[in-house]
This record gives C-alpha cells, structure tokens and sequence, in this order.
C-alpha cells in the first residue's frame, strides 16, 4: 500500500521535523510500517480506539489511530482504502489538544472522510 499525506497532517509534520527532527523520522518510519501491515493490532503500546475513533466511528466513519510512546505525545489519524492500496494519513495532532465534538482536527477529519468516501461507504 502507498501513504498518501493530506496537507494538514504534511504541515502537522513538518512542524515537528523542524521541532525534533529525530522524533519526526521516527514517525515517518512508523507510517512506512504502515504500507505493510495498514491494520496494526500490536505495536507495544498502541491505542486504536482514541476518543475521536470512537466518535467518528458512531457516524459511520472508518477512521483510525495510531498512538504510540516513540511519538511522544502524538496521535496519528488515518483511513485505509483496501482496494485502490492507499492510506490516507489525515491528521498527525498533540494528545494535549481536547477532544470536542467540533474540534478543528474532527472537522479536517470529517472533510478527508468526505473528499474519499462522498457518502458511499468506501473509498473511491
């Protein structure tokens, strides 16, 4: 599969290259395990069902996360198109930032949900 970056995750990235440039390779690196195995059920101490994945999920959003102590204290959210081989990574967000239902980072996930799924239940 092929790791496609959405421009708010590119930029949420790039701002942590220019922060800490080892933390963000390691990040990188991470999304590269990805390509191979996009549905991780163990990555020591992953958490797949972050707040907003619950949330999403409730409105029919296959949205998911990656959380990981190698990322400090970052969340990585992403969709999976199986049948084309993309994973579209749609948000890289500090844990600090609260979950609200209308969140910036749940309104960018919304609309990359949107611009892929257009309501179809899959991606185009």
């Amino acid at each position: 599969m092929k790791v496609k970056f959405e421009q708010s995750a590119e930029e949420a990235l790039a701002y942590i290259m220019r922060d800490d440039e080892a933390l963000g390779y390691k990040i990188l690196v991470r999304l590269k395990m990805l390509e191979a195995d996009p549905f991780p059920h163990q990555f020591s101490d992953v958490t797949v069902e972050a707040k907003e994945v619950i949330f999403l999920k409730k409105q029919g959003m296959d949205v998911r996360s990656l959380k990981c102590s190698e990322f400090r204290d970052f969340r990585i959210f992403y969709f999976v198109d199986e049948k084309a081989g993309l994973i579209i990574i749609c948000e890289i967000i500090s844990r600090k930032i609260a979950f609200t239902e209308d969140a910036p980072h749940i309104e960018r996930i919304k609309s990359v949900y949107l611009k892929y799924f257009k309501g179809s239940g899959s991606l185009n």
